[in-house]
């Protein structure tokens, strides 16, 4: 399997699996979380310069988690309680990365 449908997979089995069947989070946190990591793929599309489809798991670190939280505050004007929301969601599906020993 190649490393973008990887990407792709361990998104779905994040939202599939683990928010709704392992964590049975409400359906408005997992919009949350859907929205925040929408987000984030956007802008890691525009750091690396990729296609959000060309995406992989190694375009992802902590510098670019910093940088996309910054961004939020500071260009996109959320306060520090949405901010903290869309870290949890970050928190939460790197946890799937390290669970299934997918770490870059």
């Amino acid at each position: 399997m190649n490393a973008t449908h990887q990407l792709a997979r361990l998104v779905q089995g994040f939202f599939q699996e683990y928010l709704a069947a392992q964590k049975g989070l409400s359906c408005n946190t997992i919009l949350s979380y859907r929205d925040a990591l929408k987000l984030f793929l956007r802008f890691g599309s525009q750091q690396v310069e990729k296609a959000v489809d060309k995406l992989v798991l190694e375009d992802f670190d902590q510098k670019l988690a910093a940088s996309f939280l910054d961004h939020l505050q500071a260009n996109r004007g959320n306060c520090t309680a949405v901010r903290n929301n869309r870290l949890a969601a970050l928190r939460a599906f790197s946890a799937t990365w390290r669970a299934k020993n997918l770490w870059p």
